[in-house]
């Protein structure tokens, strides 16, 4: 069947409105509007969550040093930090013991740093984006990458109303194909279309390390006061994991009753031996 399909040209092309789509697109903003000469391309950035934010749900530890270049007066801004940290700790496990390592190693000493609501900063990001001149297109989402004659020529999103077999149904809505003159992958570390980038221009991972991976669970609890206070923060190593595997859990403390909690495991093991059933 031959779908017709609306084509939406523009100059630039931004998948993923989260903190790198969005720096992004408020630094272009930013050179456009320091040189007069320059006259202001067209954008369009694309986010498949319902809002700007709505997945970046996870409490997180920012170092304020890129916010801090890109908008110098981020406080004045109101930027939604939740608290500076005050605090860091990293705890070795035991099955049943706790040892506090002496020194906070340097991969995760976070002096200087703040936590933050992902949720809340990307909302905030959106909101300068959108008066710097920048339409954001929530709720649209990307299937396939167009790539034409070894470059990237834009994007089709995703075809609505299709049952799970991947049929139309009665309400069945055709993508549209965004053409670009330029096409930034801002989706996350191994989105679906970068992983179609990959496939369809093998040259961008050909001298490169495998990427390593790891899965978790990360939430945000709300907790009785006294039981830990804005801006500490706490790394985990150890146990219930074995030695020769890595991940590890964190605690940020987002306010005196508020914590973003987490576990993630490593996915690359070594072979275990097979145990006799």
């Amino acid at each position: 069947m031959t779908i017709e399909r609306e084509v939406l040209p523009t100059d630039v092309l931004i998948v993923g409105a989260g903190p790198a789509g969005l720096s992004l697109a408020y630094k272009l903003a930013q050179l456009v509007q320091a040189d007069e000469g320059l006259e202001m391309p067209e954008v369009l950035l694309m986010e498949k969550g319902s809002h700007i934010g709505a997945h970046s749900l996870s409490g997180a530890v920012m170092d304020p040093r890129g916010l801090s270049e890109l908008i110098p007066d981020f406080a004045e801004k109101e930027a939604p930090l939740e608290s500076p940290v005050t605090a860091d700790a990293m705890y070795y496990f035991g099955k049943e013991s706790a040892i506090r390592f002496p020194f906070t190693p340097k991969a995760v000493d976070n002096h200087g740093n703040y936590i933050v609501s992902l949720n809340r900063l990307s909302a905030w990001m959106g909101e300068l984006v959108e008066a710097a001149g920048i339409d954001i297109f929530a709720g649209l989402a990307g299937s396939e990458l167009i790539v034409r004659d070894g470059r990237v020529a834009g994007v089709q999103t995703v075809d609505m109303g299709l049952d799970k077999e991947g049929n139309p149904r009665p309400n069945f809505e055709p993508g549209s194909i965004v053409e670009a003159k330029v096409t930034i992958l801002c989706e996350g570390v191994h989105g679906s279309l970068t992983r179609q980038a990959f496939e369809k221009l093998p040259h961008l991972t050909a001298d490169c390390l495998p990427q390593s991976y790891l899965t978790g669970v990360k939430e945000v609890w709300q907790v009785p006061e006294g039981r830990i206070k804005a801006g500490q923060v706490y790394h985990t190593i150890g146990w219930p994991q074995p030695s020769n595997e890595y991940g590890g859990g964190w605690i940020y403390a987002m306010s005196d009753t508020m914590v973003s909690i987490g576990y993630a495991v490593g996915l690359i093991h070594p072979t275990r031996p097979t145990i006799p059933t």
